[in-house]
């Protein structure tokens, strides 16, 4: 259950999607208005080729919606054509977009406080030195044993950072 509840609080920090968020109502309305557009595009040429099978007059219009299915079935031919040309496309913007967006925004931006990483590091080495002695001498051994007092408790470097005053938030 813990993890559960810690992959959700990672997820919650970590991916962002405004239209997912309280507020942003302009933003809901417009890709909302977009979506139901782009199926109506997509179920329109379906439409008008049903429509006069279904909704007929009398037996002539009948005849004559197979000439019509044909003739539409010629224009879907260049809708689509067309349609998948343009999709192509705005994929290919989008994906450039995307890379530009990465590179340039995404990448620069610091995701941590450099000052409570410094406070942290610090925290880390004196904690560290106290317990299992000098860096050096920790580096230079080729095998070290640790004690059963020297052990961690599975929070202790947490506690270690509430004491500091830099907690994991």
């Amino acid at each position: 259950m813990k993890t559960t509840q810690k992959n959700k609080s990672i997820r919650k920090k970590m991916i962002t999607d405004s239209y997912f968020e309280k507020g942003h109502w302009g933003l809901k309305i417009r890709q909302t208005l977009i979506v139901l557009l782009a199926w109506l595009l997509v179920f329109l040429p379906f439409a008008l080729i049903l429509f006069p099978i279904l909704f007929r007059q009398n037996e002539v219009i009948v005849y004559n919606a197979f000439d019509s299915a044909l003739r539409i079935f010629d224009f879907l031919k260049h809708y689509y054509l067309v349609a998948i040309l343009l999709i192509i496309g705005l994929f290919i913007l989008l994906t450039i977009w995307n890379n530009h967006q990465t590179k340039h925004q995404l990448q620069r931006k610091v995701m941590h406080d450099e000052n409570q990483l410094a406070k942290r590091k610090q925290a880390l080495n004196t904690f560290y030195n106290k317990r299992f002695g000098p860096e050096e001498f920790r580096k230079s051994v080729r095998t070290y044993t640790v004690s059963e007092d020297q052990n961690l408790d599975d929070d202790s470097i947490q506690k270690l950072y509430q004491e500091n005053e830099v907690p994991l938030k």
